[in-house]
């Protein structure tokens, strides 16, 4: 994606390209973010779901040891 912006000069300034690269970052970490939160929220209302992937992580963990 950088080398496409850095490639299209006529287009896009150096600003441009700086404020695109930081948007995508920070699309990226704010979908993490909430992706996390939901997670966390239903898992701290529903601790049998919590343990079934407790459970299915030690069974994929086993198998790869």
């Amino acid at each position: 994606m950088l080398s496409l912006f850095l490639g299209a000069s006529d287009v896009f300034s150096d600003e441009d390209v700086i404020d695109e690269i930081i948007d995508f970052f920070g699309a990226a970490s704010q979908t993490t973010q909430k992706s996390l939160q939901t997670f966390m929220a239903h898992f701290a209302k529903n601790p049998e779901a919590r343990q079934r992937v407790r459970d299915e992580f030690k069974g994929v963990i086993r198998q790869q040891v």
